[in-house]
């Protein structure tokens, strides 16, 4: 009996056909990765940053006391109100540094946030994160007199679904 010695592995036209598809598929997908990192990325920032003015307003309703939310060189600090003329020199309690890629901007009269010992915010205050100028990826955030912390969603201004022409307040 003869066994037949069959030879297995892959001809080069094979291994070129398969390294040409594989080159086509590298050059499609790397930059819908990258684009899809990016914008998880501005996600998270916003959602970070809506967590940390709740967890603000929280915590004020349940010391009963005014708890800041303070902003400096793109650090978001939650701190207790201090009683001197800076707001903002009271004790911190918690801290979110914005990514250095990505922009927040306020309304002039958005800073420093607020939050009484029953939770409100005394007045409305915008904030706006954005990756440049793009604006139809970015996050609006709203912070309501009421102390009501609204994240709306990316590229819109308002619930009612209209497009944010702008990253500036």
């Amino acid at each position: 009996m003869h066994e037949a010695n069959h030879q297995r592995g892959l001809t080069l036209v094979e291994l070129m056909i398969a390294l040409a598809v594989l080159g086509i598929f590298v050059t499609v997908a790397i930059p819908s990765f990258s684009s899809f990192m990016q914008s998880n990325k501005l996600q998270g920032a916003s959602n970070e940053l809506a967590g940390l003015l709740q967890f603000a307003r929280s915590l004020a309703a349940e010391k009963s006391s005014s708890v800041v939310v303070c902003e400096s060189s793109g650090t978001w600090t939650v701190r207790s109100k201090s009683t001197s003329s800076d707001v903002c020199a009271g004790t911190e309690l918690r801290n979110f540094v914005i990514p250095t890629d990505l922009t927040l901007r306020s309304s002039s009269s958005a800073l420093p946030i607020t939050f009484t010992s029953t939770g409100t915010a005394g007045s409305i205050r915008t904030l706006i994160i954005c990756k440049g100028s793009d604006a139809a990826n970015g996050y609006k955030l709203t912070v309501e007199a009421s102390g009501n912390i609204r994240l709306l969603a990316k590229g819109k201004t308002d619930v009612a679904g209209n497009a944010l022409a702008s990253c500036t307040p």
